[in-house]
């Protein structure tokens, strides 16, 4: 898995969790469709022969993933790679971007030529058509946002039910129609910066994620399954290994794995496997879900608002399945297991502004681990001693 994931944009060095993160979007988790009972799976499940989806409940399985950091970290690099790796793609600009231009526009048609001489036209008056945005065009890909925060609110807000239902609902010149938009989102934004001679208004060594280090609302942060926070520390000895990185490649070098990673159409390959696989829950990875959840929910009730916040919803528990699912799909397995529960937790720590077991965690200069069947033993213990599930006689799959 760590190989897979360092060959996502080699050219980055460190940001070991952004890349997992984005590995997961890619292959993302098992749509529900239909009736809650007897519903289809898959992404394309349910659905009946004129493009629609069955009445029913259904819960999407795509993955939303924002990266909020300072300039210069790398965040555009690691979207326009997700980009080539998926079989559907748009890459947009935050600030270029309209609601029209995200989900679909009224545009006329041009009318027939007729017979009232050059360059006149007359016959038949242009009809009202829809032409389709980047979230309709992106259907059963990845749409990129780069400069997520360059966008007016109301231009933002056009994409709420895309994130969730996985359609756009249109109403414009007499069309009125429901489009398809089953597609995952990775967008970047800028955090906020201090005031020149004022204190930081983050510590990044204590806080993780908090609200309001970015301009976006509640109702559209919760959509997002996973926020990492990207921050450029000036650490001297991890400076040192930057450049030492950007120099070899500027060389010729590489790296010293560079021969060890794969080629972009080989990750392409397999990704398009993997989503195939429909992998299902186990009890144990359900425990550890609903246990993490509810100490979530009790910590985010003892903020001073009294009130769970945008990251502690019930879209969280929603996010806590899929992004397991997605990580059992990572693995090529047929279920998810302990293990890939224990992943999605360690990436869900660095989405939360308070850390429930792990601390806060430096995302930039996360590294893929020397022993990773260790490092994932001590995980799972650290996590299921917290959560009260013991976990001394647990064992763990390979990473």
């Amino acid at each position: 898995r760590d190989l897979i994931v360092s060959s996502l944009a080699p050219q980055v060095h460190g940001m070991h969790s952004a890349k997992l993160a984005v590995m997961l979007v890619l292959c993302g988790g098992v749509a529900i469709t239909g009736g809650v009972g007897g519903g289809g799976h898959g992404a394309r499940g349910g659905e009946d022969d004129r493009g629609g989806t069955k009445k029913g409940h259904s819960v999407r399985g795509e993955c939303h993933l924002l990266l909020a950091g300072d300039p210069g970290t790398g965040k555009s690099q690691l979207m326009r790679c997700a980009a080539k790796l998926s079989a559907r793609s748009i890459v947009t600009n935050g600030r270029g971007s309209t609601s029209a231009g995200l989900t679909a526009t009224a545009v006329v048609t041009r009318g027939e030529k007729g017979t009232g001489g050059p360059g006149k036209r007359l016959g038949k008056r242009g009809e009202w058509a829809l032409e389709a945005g980047a979230l309709v065009l992106a259907d059963g890909g990845v749409c990129c946002i780069d400069e997520f925060e360059t966008m007016r609110e109301s231009d933002r807000a056009a994409i709420h039910e895309a994130m969730e239902q996985q359609t756009l609902s249109i109403a414009k010149a007499g069309l009125v129609t429901k489009l398809r938009a089953q597609t995952a989102i990775i967008a970047s934004t800028n955090i906020k910066q201090q005031k020149p001679g004022r204190k930081e208004l983050f510590d990044p060594f204590t806080t993780g994620f908090d609200e309001s280090m970015v301009k976006i609302s509640a109702p559209l942060l919760s959509r997002f399954d996973l926020v990492l926070v990207v921050r450029d520390l000036s650490i001297k000895e991890w400076d040192s290994v930057i450049a030492d990185h950007v120099l070899d490649q500027h060389c010729g070098g590489g790296g010293g794995n560079a021969g060890d990673l794969w080629p972009q159409h080989k990750l392409k390959e397999y990704v398009a496997h993997v989503r195939t696989l429909e992998p299902s829950m186990t009890d144990q990875a359900e425990e550890i879900l609903k246990l993490y959840y509810q100490r979530q929910r009790q910590l985010a009730a003892q903020e001073p608002s009294g009130r769970p916040s945008a990251r502690t919803t019930l879209r969280m528990l929603e996010s806590l399945v899929r992004l397991s699912q997605a990580h059992a799909r990572l693995m090529a397995r047929d279920v998810v297991v302990a293990q890939d529960a224990v992943a999605v937790v360690s990436l869900m720590e660095a989405s939360m502004k308070t850390s429930l077991v792990l601390g806060v965690q430096n995302v930039t200069q996360s590294v893929a681990p020397a022993d990773p069947d260790a490092e994932a033993a001590k995980t799972e213990g650290m996590l299921l001693r917290a959560l009260g599930l013991g976990g001394d006689d647990d064992e763990v799959g390979g990473g």
